[in-house]
């Protein structure tokens, strides 16, 4: 019972960002279960001891990134053609303002269009707030990498918004 309620508060704390990245990584709500699913699984299989709440969701961050590329080349995904999903906008918004949603979707749509890579760090960074320190980290990429793929993923994107 004690081992069901701290399940639940590692799900309350980290279920959102896990699936926010697997989405925005996959492209697709289904493939973004199935990493979710796989991320809990692994949490459960392999119990790790966390120091603190950032070395925990650092843990996770860097297990769903894994599981993602792990997914990606996967033989099943790459004789897979999954069909766009764009229920982004209700994965990803928080907020319910009409106009917003709409910059909102545009800028969405734009984020969808970068490869898979410069996606994920440029939702890290902006949607989930990490610094180009942690998300360095995370994804064992040298700070000057995440620093070129913003620069580059902002520019793709402001070419693609000025096409609107």
């Amino acid at each position: 019972m004690a081992e069901d309620k701290g399940f639940e508060k590692i799900i309350e704390r980290n279920g959102k960002s896990i699936y926010k990245i697997a989405f925005v990584y996959m492209k697709n709500r289904f493939d973004a279960d199935d990493v979710y699913q796989e991320v809990l699984l692994r949490y459960l299989k392999y119990r790790p001891h966390f120091e603190n709440c950032e070395h925990e969701k650092n843990w996770f961050v860097a297990v769903t990134i894994n599981v993602c590329k792990s997914f990606k080349t996967s033989a099943w995904q790459r004789h897979n053609v999954t069909v766009d999903d764009n229920s982004w906008s209700q994965i990803l918004a928080d907020n319910t303002e009409s106009r917003e949603i709409s910059q909102d979707n545009a800028v969405m749509d734009a984020l969808m269009q970068l490869d898979d890579d410069t996606r994920l760090i440029m939702q890290m960074y902006y949607y989930e707030g990490y610094s180009v320190k942690e998300i360095s980290i995370m994804t064992k990429l040298k700070e000057t990498s995440i620093y070129m793929r913003l620069s580059r993923g902002r520019k793709k994107m402001g070419r693609i918004l000025s096409e609107r």
